[in-house]
């Protein structure tokens, strides 16, 4: 629920006692005064004035998307996908609208989200300043935030950003499995944490973090969602998606369940010589089941349950100058499978609101591929790479509300993960078996276990000045790693740290338009072992840390048209963990330190009715500094491009049938280098992507095209192997709510 405290200063009403929805609540508190509420489109309940200037707000019949009038709709409908208010979001784990928090975040709104027609977190995340997305395959690969990355997919060590959702770790603690591409359909946002928030998630959002906040089962009213889209890449094939959602409460006010399956495939648009026309398709299947219990008024049990697979039959790279053209042997297929259990208790206390949420997730993947033998290069072999976790988590605390005077959020976690690898070298392809020859096999696993103390603190020192400090304590052992090679040597260690990871941020908030912020926080990240597999002794390397210095400003105008959201950052890393390679192994070593500067900005401006501009701009100065008397001294960090820039332009004609709503949105980066030392093959492109959408009802229709102008934007090399931006894509999308 959003209110300003001048609209409700001086006001009391008396208190309610029983089980209501929030409508129904919230209308029997206001009844009598000058105040009404309106929904926004993210689902917040927002308090407003009334007056014969404001019309009432007409709720919407079962299945029909309510109609805001004419001059609301460039903040309503017509805002662009990435907004800056008024999304409540969870993921600073508790409930607050992102203009109102001191952190640097984008929140990208559900009800964008379900129109997304691209490629999942490739086209949804590089919209958004500050981030870079290396998209290879789900499972493998990879984002960094302010340049904070040594590597533009997925090496040994923990990832420099953590990936969470309803505030949930899917990230493991080592040895991550890559980014976790949960698909966007039926989810309230997408909030992208820039700068580390180790106080708050520990030490796998060390450069930061992204909530897949999901929309929670309505527990009055039956709804229902389908979605159909149908599309073809050029010179390429087919994709298609299919999504459903329903919503049914099964005891009124008291128990729900919902649930959305989704069915994507993304058609193919690489040719490998070896393979066929179109290898590189992907296919996606989820699933999520969520069931929430109401027994009190003050009490909220959630059970979720998520399923997702998703299947790439080979690695879209690129390898000759005809575009599109690959030549590898076999296959190079990636299968990711991911399952979380999650059980969740929130009960509302004189306090605050105590939490206690208990995970399990489940992570399979599968790599497959090819490679030369050191002592015949024209021998041509076949490997596949099989890694599975299994991390059991719980979580309890205990969190004021924001806005008192004195603010507090204390709680407690323990992370257990047990992670099992195993390669196998085959002298033929596996498909041949019995002639297959075996030529090497490893297999190594650990088990990691967590245990950490945070709290935060606000305070109110003055009428606009605030301030707020925190932090984390962690403990972190590893045990029973070892490793097998093909004459059965095994060896195990042991390693063992702790740490504690400070923030304190000043603010200052003279009213509910315009916020100054400067914070100071610490990022640390786990060291870890290097299992020498032909049987040498383990060797460790060691954490990592960073500060990160920032001052931000949240500003909008008076009638809410115009909002701006920027930060400049300084960023200091310390033994940086950097993988390297040595003949038959790889292994993970420190560096000296690294250094990012930057500037990130979010404008949104409505400058007429039906119009809607969205802007966001970022500079990014990431090097890493190397030992005296090395030459170059510095090297950019992987995929920091030193300008990025995105914009999106929305405009509807309320007047005309159908109420046709043109969409435009384009993104640049600038070139950058995939690789530490490598020369910048990321060229520097621009993407345009077109959309109109028709709108009787509850039924929308779409026409879209992504990538209008067939760029073919290098977006990761390694060698000669080249990842492109997909060709131009046509398609129409169909949604209808029931």
């Amino acid at each position: 629920m959003i209110f300003t405290d001048a609209l409700v200063r001086g006001r009391r009403v008396s208190g309610l006692k029983g089980a209501f929805t929030a409508e129904a609540a919230i209308e029997r508190l206001l009844a009598g005064t000058s105040l009404g509420y309106e929904r926004s489109r993210s689902g917040a309940l927002m308090i407003v004035a009334r007056s014969a200037a404001t019309p009432p707000v007409r709720t919407a019949s079962k299945g029909e998307r309510s109609s805001p009038p004419p001059a609301e709709i460039a903040e309503e409908e017509v805002r662009p996908p990435v907004a800056v208010e008024p999304v409540v979001i969870t993921a600073l784990k508790r409930p607050q609208t992102a203009q109102a928090s001191t952190t640097s975040l984008t929140a990208i709104r559900g009800d964008l989200l379900d129109r997304q027609t691209g490629r999942g977190l490739s086209d949804i995340l590089p919209m958004a300043p500050g981030v870079q997305f290396n998209a290879i395959a789900p499972g493998v690969s990879s984002a960094a935030i302010r340049g904070i990355t040594t590597s533009s997919g997925v090496s040994r060590g923990q990832g420099v950003v953590g990936y969470f959702i309803d505030e949930t770790p899917l990230t493991d603690p080592y040895l991550a499995t890559g980014a976790i591409e949960i698909d966007p359909f039926d989810l309230e946002n997408i909030t992208i944490l820039r700068g580390p928030q180790t106080t708050l998630y520990g030490a796998s959002a060390f450069g930061g973090a992204i909530n897949f906040q999901t929309r929670k089962p309505d527990l009055a009213q039956r709804e229902a969602r389908l979605q159909l889209s149908a599309a073809r890449v050029d010179g390429g094939a087919g994709s298609g998606t299919a999504r459903a959602m329903v919503n049914l409460p099964v005891v009124g006010d008291v128990l729900a369940l919902r649930a959305t399956y989704n069915y994507r495939r993304d058609g193919g648009f690489v040719d490998n010589v070896s393979v066929g026309k179109n290898s590189n398709t992907l296919l996606t299947r989820s699933g999520r089941l969520q069931l929430a219990w109401v027994p009190t008024a003050s009490t909220w049990v959630s059970l979720m349950w998520l399923t997702q697979s998703q299947d790439t039959a080979d690695l879209g790279y690129e390898e000759e100058d005809p575009l599109s053209v690959k030549n590898s042997p076999f296959p190079e297929a990636v299968d990711l499978r991911t399952q979380l259990a999650l059980l969740r208790v929130d009960q509302n206390t004189r306090w605050g609101t105590l939490t206690l949420q208990a995970s399990r997730r489940d992570k399979k993947r599968f790599v497959g591929g090819s490679f030369q033998r050191a002592q015949d290069g024209a021998i041509v072999d076949e490997s596949a790479e099989n890694y599975g976790s299994r991390g059991d988590a719980v979580e309890i605390r205990l969190a004021s509300p924001a806005d008192r005077r004195l603010s507090f959020l204390l709680g407690a976690v323990y992370d257990q993960t047990r992670v099992s690898v195993e390669s196998v070298y085959t002298a033929a392809p596996r498909s041949a078996r019995p002639a297959a020859k075996l030529l090497a096999a490893m297999s190594y696993g650990y088990e990691a276990r967590v245990g950490t103390l945070f709290a935060e603190a606000g305070y109110q020192l003055a009428p606009h000045w605030r301030i707020e400090v925190g932090g984390r304590l962690f403990r972190l052992t590893e045990s029973d790693l070892a490793g097998v090679d093909i004459v059965t040597d095994r060896h195990s260690a042991d390693f063992d740290m702790k740490g504690f990871t400070p923030k304190v941020t000043v603010s200052w908030r003279p009213d509910d338009r315009r916020l100054v912020y400067a914070t100071l926080s610490k990022g640390a990240r786990y060291g870890g072992l290097n299992i020498d597999l032909s049987g040498g002794p383990a060797t460790t390397f060691q954490p990592d840390t960073l500060w990160n210095a920032e001052i931000g400003v949240k500003l909008a105008s008076a009638d809410r048209r115009i909002s701006l959201d920027a930060a400049v950052f300084g960023i200091l890393w310390r033994d940086v963990q950097v993988r390297l390679a040595a003949p038959g192994v790889g292994y993970v070593t420190n560096l000296k330190q690294a250094d990012s500067y930057g500037f990130e900005g979010a404008l949104s401006w409505a400058p007429a009715p039906n119009l809607a501009v969205q802007a966001n701009l970022t500079y990014l100065d990431a090097e890493l500094d190397l030992e005296p008397g090395l030459t170059p001294r510095d090297l950019v960090l992987p995929g920091a491009a030193k300008w990025r820039l995105s914009e999106t332009v929305a405009y509807r004609w309320a007047d005309l049938p159908l109420q046709p709503t043109l969409t435009l949105s384009h993104r640049f980066a600038s070139r950058a280098p995939s690789n530490l030392g490598a020369t910048p093959a990321e060229n520097g492109y621009h993407v345009f992507n077109g959309r109109l959408t028709l709108r009787h009802g509850s039924t929308e229709f779409s026409l879209f095209v992504n990538n209008i102008t067939d760029a073919r934007g290098v977006t990761l090399s390694s060698g000669p192997q080249r990842f492109v931006e997909p060709p131009r894509t046509i398609g129409v999308a169909f949604d209808r709510a029931f």
